[in-house]
């Protein structure tokens, strides 16, 4: 079984209608295999037919949960975001934004302890290569947008003014380099 680093709904797949007779956990079998094959040959050298084969199906089917290799290792990414964007709106509205995201992206980190392990693999997996940190950069900015929506929206104020945007910015800064730092460090982030 495969646990995701965020309990949400499943993804909407992409492409057709799952015809397998099981189907598929969309969060746990792209991204384990992919990060599992990249770990021992590299991200460059993991082919989405190395992902297939490590997951006993065809070819085509990782396609029908995610756009690309280099989309499998982020999950259910946006589901994720739904879950970080209510956990925001769910803040009490007397504490101050900074204490709200933070409590928010603690939560939105919170790991079972049995996904622990693939979830470190995972993200030493999106922060080290190059071609996975270009390809990052929408899913980052998508993110920062989720907090900086929740400035606007607490603060009153408009979506183009400076302080969502530099809230948005040091939340995602913050925690990068907290997670950067834990992976150096072989840490588990409480």
């Amino acid at each position: 079984m495969y646990i995701t680093w965020c309990d949400t709904t499943p993804m909407r797949p992409v492409g057709r209608p799952v015809t397998v007779p099981t189907a598929l956990p969309v969060s746990g079998f792209g991204t384990s295999a992919a990060c599992s094959g990249c770990s021992g040959s590299g991200f460059e050298a993991t082919t989405v037919q190395a992902i297939a084969d490590e997951c006993r199906i065809g070819l085509r089917t990782p396609f029908r949960y995610f756009e690309s290799r280099k989309t499998s290792p982020w999950g259910q990414l946006d589901g994720c975001l739904v879950h970080l964007r209510d956990t925001l709106e769910a803040m009490p509205r007397d504490l101050p934004i900074h204490q709200a995201a933070q409590r928010a992206v603690l939560n939105f980190n919170q790991l079972d302890e049995a996904a622990v392990s693939q979830h470190r693999q995972r993200m030493a997996l999106i922060l080290s290569p190059p071609a996975l940190q270009a390809h990052s950069a929408p899913r980052y900015a998508n993110w920062r947008q989720v907090i900086a929506e929740c400035v606007v929206r607490r603060l009153g104020i408009s979506p183009d003014a400076m302080l969502p945007r530099m809230v948005g910015q040091a939340s995602l800064a913050l925690a990068l380099s907290v997670r950067a730092l834990a992976q150096a460090r072989g840490c588990i982030l409480a």
